[in-house]
């Protein structure tokens, strides 16, 4: 009874191993593929920009620094060059942000405060573009393929709203879709399901 006991947990020991070095083996590959930012790199490109924070017009002079510094982000784009992303304030229901174009040169990095197209109405009722350098919304950036999507809450019921999608392209995000909802009529559908705008 003790040999056939003995041997059972012996078996038991082994699958345990088996499955736990499968696992730690997937954790090691998907980890391979995150570009990950040292801490002192990233500590050094947000002092950066707290630093030149008059000349780049960070957040208009509109920024909660208390929930900033732990809700922004910074992501690489290739060697010496990344995308960083600040939360200037909350508003009611979502946030507001800027975005900056990080590159680390010979002598100093260059930073470039980042502008998007949104469409708007004019006052004949009609969708324009315009520029704007803050986006208020629920951002999204896939670092994959380089898209940021931007989800604008009409109201807090979320059943109407602007969805936006920017493809990063040289040194910039191109519009490349863009959906609105107008009527806060109760019906939430999928903001990426709103009736497209653009193009």
């Amino acid at each position: 009874m003790s040999k056939f006991l003995s041997s059972n947990i012996s078996l038991i020991l082994f699958l345990i191993l088996i499955v736990s070095g499968c696992q730690s083996k997937q954790k090691i590959s998907s980890n391979d593929n995150l570009l990950e930012i040292p801490e002192e790199l990233h500590r050094k490109i947000f002092n950066d920009i707290y630093e030149k924070k008059n000349t780049l017009q960070l957040c208009q002079g509109e920024m909660d620094q208390s929930i900033s510094n732990d809700s922004s982000s910074i992501y690489k784009l290739k060697e010496d060059q990344y995308l960083v992303e600040i939360l200037c304030f909350f508003g009611a229901y979502q946030g507001n942000y800027q975005y900056f174009l990080y590159q680390i040169n010979d002598s100093q990095p260059t930073i470039s405060l980042l502008s998007f197209q949104e469409l708007t109405k004019n006052k004949n009722n009609n969708f324009r573009v315009k520029s704007s350098i803050n986006i208020g919304g629920i951002p999204d950036y896939n670092e994959e393929n380089k898209i940021l999507t931007i989800y604008t809450k009409g109201r807090g019921l979320a059943d109407c709203g602007s969805f936006a999608k920017y493809q990063w392209q040289d040194s910039q995000f191109e519009l490349r879709e863009y959906r609105v909802k107008e009527q806060c009529d109760g019906n939430y559908i999928a903001p990426e399901n709103y009736p497209k705008i653009y193009p």
